[in-house]
């Protein structure tokens, strides 16, 4: 017999239901999102609101620092954020997540996600995730109202094709990839999260072989991005930094966001993700290629033998020249 929460559910949208605009940057973790949200965020009219994924653990669960410097429960915007999104029914909202998470933002879920996204027919447990998700979403467009769209660098893929499912927003999908011998190095490196103002912690490391099977993973996954039927553009994190402006040119016309006009500043109340967005300066964007002597180079090798398939498709080994 069918479990409920796999019974397809058609759902009537009203007109007055908005389809929020949602640049998602995808891709394995310390492949430099963050600092490519930003500066996104700077030239391209869209607000970056973090790694969205993560509000009900880190913010709502956890009170973790908004990039304002306050504490989530105490920061006025995503306060705003959340009362329009669910009002007085926020703990409903998060029981229901709770609930209906793990029978749709996992990994092993991706393929049956994909055929939901394809038919437009999510199942019960999607329905129900999109009506806690989608209104966040909704909310945060409406919060920047200066905005045509809202950046989530949440990276993770399963939340990605999770959101294509519900059918109810329009995605634009930035696919960041970046040397898989460069993720494993800044793996190994510990760095402080300001965000836990309660105690100091540091951000979690990787021994490289591990992070090499993760950056395959993920990036094989996000390959199938584009069945979704949504807009994919892929982009390597050493094109975008060695020359941000013609990779925001290249987002915008390929992805179909407007650029920013003069004067209309970022709200800056971006949550999670790397601790550089709680630096007062604007992010300054660098090659950093230190992992080609501070990685052990039978670490290198490792990483490289790991990873070879991808690593030669998007232009790492060889003369070929990745990004499409």
């Amino acid at each position: 017999m069918t479990a409920a929460t796999d019974r397809p559910v058609l759902r009537e949208q009203s007109p007055t239901d908005a389809r929020p605009t949602v640049l998602y940057v995808a891709g394995s973790g310390r492949s430099g999102s963050t600092a490519l949200a930003q500066v996104l965020e700077r030239e391209l009219a869209a607000g970056h609101a973090g790694e969205v994924r993560y509000l009900w653990d880190r913010g709502i669960g956890e009170d973790q620092l908004c990039q304002c410097g306050q504490p989530f429960s105490r920061c006025p915007w995503w306060s705003g954020v959340l009362s329009r999104a669910h009002g007085e029914a926020l703990d409903g909202a998060a029981g229901t997540l709770a609930r209906v998470r793990p029978a749709v933002d996992r990994i092993r879920r991706v393929p049956s996600l994909l055929r939901q996204a394809r038919a437009g027919q999510p199942t019960a447990a999607v329905a129900a995730y999109a009506d806690v998700v989608v209104p966040v979403y909704a909310a945060l467009a409406a919060h920047g109202a200066r905005d045509e769209a809202v950046i989530d660098s949440s990276k993770d893929p399963s939340y990605l094709f999770a959101l294509a499912a519900t059918g109810r927003i329009d995605l634009r999908v930035l696919h960041l990839v970046r040397d898989s011998r460069a993720v494993a190095h800044s793996w190994t490196r510990r760095k402080r999260r300001p965000e836990i103002h309660w105690e100091e912690q540091y951000m979690r490391t990787l021994p490289p072989w591990r992070s090499a099977v993760l950056w395959t993973e993920y990036n094989t996954v996000l390959e199938t991005a584009r069945g979704l039927g949504v807009p994919v553009l892929r982009v390597r994190y050493e094109d975008f930094a060695t020359d941000p402006d013609a990779t925001v040119g290249r987002v915008a016309t390929s992805l179909g966001l407007a650029r920013r006009q003069l004067g209309t500043a970022p709200a800056g109340h971006s949550f999670s993700g790397n601790p550089i967005r709680f630096d007062a300066e604007p992010v300054r964007v660098r090659l950093d290629e230190a992992w080609r002597t501070a990685l052990a180079a039978d670490q290198r090798r490792r990483v490289t033998a790991l990873t070879a398939p991808l690593l030669a498709s998007y232009g790492y080994l060889g003369r070929t020249r990745g990004g499409r």
